[in-house]
């Protein structure tokens, strides 16, 4: 039996386990500029080519579903005075073997990209930079868009997220250039990649097993 609940007080936790989806290798090449294409398809839009094209960590969290068990004792109360033990005893055992599991999505490229960012912020903000850091800001701010053009590509979020990513993108890009440094460049784009992590859980991300 299969059902399915999203009601986060429902549940008691109880053990969490992690699973992580890495894109394979040879998925990973070279992406033409998604930034300036609107209608460019989602990987995640081909069902099949879905299965086999995930990079993410999915942290699944059995829980207790406590709130079934008054409503299970009232039934299997009621079938013990009607002398079917029988029946009492699935009821209880079915509410004893259910578990809750929630999954939380995290796209890796997103993380990715984060950690490029959080360097290159902090390089923004150096107010003298050296050439050699002007070229590592470049490198990372490019590091960071081909990470999230791959999370463009796999369905982590959504239109509005990416549109907002790029064009911030762009304004640090041109907010740094010629060794110009400041703060508060990274503040937008910041949450444009939080919305990437909402967007990216599953539609069903809470479902009861019993065994």
């Amino acid at each position: 039996m299969l059902l399915k609940t999203s009601n986060k007080n429902f549940i008691q936790g109880l053990k969490t386990g992690v699973c992580t989806f890495a894109l394979a290798s040879m998925l990973i090449a070279p992406l033409p500029s998604l930034a300036a294409n609107e209608n460019v398809p989602s990987i995640k839009d081909d069902a099949q080519v879905q299965q086999n094209t995930h990079d993410e960590t999915v942290i699944s969290t059995a829980n207790i579903p406590l709130a079934t068990y008054p409503a299970s004792i009232k039934e299997a109360v009621r079938l013990i005075d009607q002398n079917k033990m029988e029946e009492a005893k699935t009821v209880l055992q079915t509410a004893l073997n259910t578990l809750v599991i929630t999954e939380a999505v995290i796209p890796l490229p997103v993380i990715r990209a984060r950690e490029f960012l959080k360097e290159a912020e902090t390089l923004s903000e150096k107010a003298e930079r050296t050439p050699e850091d002007n070229q590592r800001l470049t490198a990372l701010l490019d590091a960071s868009r081909k990470e999230i053009e791959m999370a463009q590509a796999l369905g982590y979020g959504t239109k509005k997220d990416f549109d907002t990513f790029y064009k911030e993108l762009s304004l640090i890009e041109e907010k740094t250039s010629g060794g110009k440094s400041g703060s508060g460049f990274f503040e937008s784009i910041k949450t444009s990649m939080t919305s990437m992590f909402d967007d990216s859980q599953h539609e069903d991300n809470a479902k009861t097993s019993t065994n």
